[in-house]
């Protein structure tokens, strides 16, 4: 069984053609579904790694709290990662879009100040354990 050739110049045309522009790049389906790979794979690889930390924690003998907060810890940088590389993949400049966002940032930063403190603290609290998980 052969693809006819007509499908496949349709197909072509259809995950080519620009839906917008967005800080300088085109966003097309093709590069959304490239970038929702990319987005789930980051999850997938954040996940093993976090698992596989774990139990390379366990086996050095850390403690409970202590290998939950390095894990989140990791799982959150791989994910933050994971979407800057798929933003970059939709064709989403991020030097364009850091630039033109810094003023909002640090109003945003000013509002969720508190926000912020609380998820430190709670970090900390788990990696110091003067409370302990479970």
């Amino acid at each position: 069984m052969t693809i006819p050739p007509a499908f496949t110049q349709d197909l072509h045309t259809f995950l080519a053609f620009p839906l917008l522009t967005l800080a300088g790049g085109v966003v097309t389906p093709a590069s959304i579904g490239v970038a929702g790979i990319v987005f789930t794979g980051a999850l997938f690889v954040a996940g093993f790694a976090t698992r596989s930390l774990r139990k390379l924690l366990a086996a050095r003998g850390f403690s409970t709290g202590s290998q939950f907060a390095v894990a989140k810890i990791v799982r959150y940088v791989l994910i933050a990662l994971g979407s800057m590389i798929a933003a970059e993949s939709v064709g989403v400049r991020l030097d364009a879009l850091l630039a033109a966002s810094t003023v909002l940032a640090v109003g945003i930063g000013f509002g969720m100040q508190n926000i912020t403190q609380n998820f430190i603290s709670g970090l900390i609290l788990l990696i110091e354990q003067p409370v302990r998980k479970g």
